[in-house]
């Protein structure tokens, strides 16, 4: 359940958080099996990566779901929340950010 919440939110990222964002975080995911070393993957390949972050109309979206995906890894080390949670919460998140996606394009 995990892989397929995970596969479908990967797909999903590219539309609403610019070209790069899926393939980096399907990366991270494949390279660390724990929520807290994806994050910092993922974190760190994405600030790499200033045209994503400083160029795309979403850049602030972007943004906002690395912060939000930092927080939870905390969350998950510090043990108030399990890793499955994790992604099930940054899961949600990325659903109320691709409406935001989704408005912006209506306007």
């Amino acid at each position: 359940m995990k892989r397929s919440i995970l596969a479908a939110m990967a797909v999903a990222l590219a539309s609403c958080s610019g070209p790069g964002l899926s393939e980096y975080q399907n990366s991270c995911e494949t390279q660390h099996r724990k929520f807290p070393m994806m994050v910092e993957c993922l974190v760190l390949t994405v600030k790499n990566d200033w045209k994503l972050l400083s160029h795309h109309k979403n850049s602030d979206l972007v943004g906002l779901y690395l912060l939000h995906a930092e927080n939870l890894s905390k969350k998950v080390l510090n043990r108030k929340i399990t890793a499955g949670e994790a992604r099930v919460k940054l899961a949600k998140f990325y659903v109320q950010l691709k409406k935001t996606s989704d408005q912006r394009d209506e306007n």
